[in-house]
């Protein structure tokens, strides 16, 4: 007996949707001099083991912290962008 056509393994999986992680404003950056003192980018809350990533200009810097339910600092930053995090359960 010949069969013809392909064989497909149907694997299910079970999928978690939880909460979205909560919006906080960031603070810092603002207008620099050249050569002026660097400016700081921080969020002014963050969520227990949520992951925070930095991006600039759409684009991951690898910048990642975990929430700690309090202020978290990315650092010091001098060059020119648009900064955004992201923020995903962890």
């Amino acid at each position: 007996m010949s069969y013809r056509g392909s064989l497909v393994d149907t694997v299910f999986k079970d999928v978690v949707i939880g909460n979205a992680p909560q919006v906080f404003e960031i603070a810092g950056g603002g207008i620099r001099c050249v050569g002026g003192n660097k400016v700081e980018i921080w969020i002014e809350n963050s969520e227990i083991d949520i992951s925070y990533s930095l991006y600039k200009d759409n684009v991951p810097t690898e910048i990642v912290k975990v929430g700690t339910g309090s202020i978290i600092s990315f650092g010091l930053f001098e060059d020119v962008g648009e900064y955004t995090i992201w923020a995903e359960n962890t």
